[in-house]
């Protein structure tokens, strides 16, 4: 494979996986918000919109990014009773085949895009009392199925060079071999 795909492969995977450790925060960021909710409605009979829109915007942003991080770690659904019987060539072809179905992603990023611009442009809110923008929570769909775009890229790039015969490991290989070679692995 020439170098400039491996490098590819290789920013979009270490650029993933540093947003994956990042992204892990936001579970303990709902968990305080929803606690702050349901601590002013109950102790304070005060219920508070803005908490519980804000844990709802902050699952959406943190969903809509997990894609990528779950594609990287072969995560995603799939009919594992054939698939993981199949040598890594027969896998890389399957992967290949299904790629096209990244057009929908595409699709969906490009009309994420037009849409955060025209939320922006507008000053679009939600119609709730509290009423925040709603382009940031936009943003966050546009980037996460753009980034989910790459990362398809750069496993179909690793998919072709299975298929040719030269493996560009994932960085959960490397990983492990890190583990056996040192007697631990880095987080």
């Amino acid at each position: 494979m020439p170098k400039p795909l491996i490098t590819f492969v290789t920013a979009v995977d270490s650029f993933v996986l540093k947003m994956w450790k990042g992204l892990r925060w936001t579970s303990i960021a709902i968990i305080v918000i929803l606690a702050y909710a349901v601590f002013v409605r109950h102790a304070m009979n005060a219920p508070s919109i803005q908490a519980y829109e804000l844990a709802m915007f902050t699952m959406t942003a943190a969903f809509i990014l997990a894609g990528a991080p779950l594609l990287l770690q072969d995560e995603h659904v799939r009919m594992d009773a054939f698939y993981a019987r199949w040598s890594p060539r027969k896998q890389a072809i399957m992967d290949i085949c299904t790629f096209v179905l990244f057009i929908y992603i595409a699709v969906m990023a490009f009309t994420a895009v037009t849409s955060t611009y025209d939320s922006f442009i507008t000053g679009q809110h939600t119609k709730s009392i509290w009423g925040p923008p709603l382009w940031p929570l936009k943003a966050c769909i546009a980037a996460g199925c753009i980034i989910l775009l790459f990362q398809a890229i750069a496993n179909l790039i690793r998919d072709i060079a299975t298929i040719r015969g030269k493996h560009i490991p994932t960085p959960a290989e490397i990983a492990a071999k890190d583990h056996d070679r040192f007697g631990k692995a880095d987080d």
